[in-house]
């Protein structure tokens, strides 16, 4: 239920950093929640410096078997079965078996780094 983001500063400009945490009202495993919540700290938080390092961490952990439903709002099971194929895709065939169209562009990582360990070439 627990998103915390934390940023180290280059060590040029200020040094140091921050660390902010946000406690959702409902605990969730779907992946695009967890984004939002973390644009939503470094918006609120973050005032220009460069940044070297990024962490996101989450805690407050519980199982997906104790969901509270809400009456309200429609619970988007589509959504939670979609991030659970992908991660069973990921664990059969490797991390770079199913991405997001953004890591395909030129500005997209996620090729790159599966090929280092550790965040060097192998």
């Amino acid at each position: 239920r627990t998103v915390q983001l934390s940023f180290g500063y280059s060590k040029h400009a200020l040094g140091g950093g921050f660390q902010r945490r946000k406690t959702l009202a409902e605990a969730t495993n779907e992946t695009l929640v967890i984004y939002h919540t973390c644009v939503e700290l470094l918006e609120t938080y973050h005032d220009g410096p460069p940044v070297r390092h990024i962490s996101v961490t989450l805690t407050n952990l519980e199982t997906e078997h104790g969901i509270q439903l809400d009456l309200f709002k429609p619970t988007n099971w589509k959504q939670q079965r979609i991030g659970h194929v992908m991660d069973e895709l990921r664990l059969k065939y490797g991390s770079t078996a199913i991405l997001r169209a953004v890591s395909i562009t030129s500005g997209g990582t996620a090729y790159r780094r599966n090929k280092l360990i550790g965040g060097h070439y192998k």
